[in-house]
């Protein structure tokens, strides 16, 4: 259960946040993703450790994925997830954060015995 919610927690609240960009110039930075994506991590990383099982954490991650692939799709004309800058490094970075989240937790879990 701490998956299904975990990935609900990070998909929902991920999305609303990853378009916020600090205007440096006339570079946008997308500080939002990076704080997304952080997010997630550590919603995955508390689920594995919750659990303790890193396979929970990747699950979450997975699942989280998957609500993305939805978000991303157009609903009535709008698309909450661009294929902009920002929504390739939501989208696609969210595979590398829960590739090393499973591993940070295994890592962790491994420890502590």
């Amino acid at each position: 259960m701490p998956a299904v919610f975990g990935a609900l927690v990070s998909a929902l609240a991920g999305t609303m946040l990853h378009q916020q960009t600090l205007e440096a110039g006339t570079v946008a930075l997308p500080w939002g993703a990076v704080a997304a994506l952080l997010l997630a991590g550590s919603v995955q990383l508390w689920a594995g450790l919750y659990r303790r099982r890193p396979a929970v954490a990747a699950a979450t991650g997975l699942l989280t994925y998957l609500l993305l692939g939805v978000l991303a799709a157009p609903h009535g004309g709008s698309v909450l997830i661009p294929g902009n800058l920002a929504g390739a490094l939501w989208l696609y970075g969210l595979t590398v954060v829960t590739f090393a989240v499973a591993l940070l937790c295994r890592r962790i879990l491994r420890r502590s015995g």
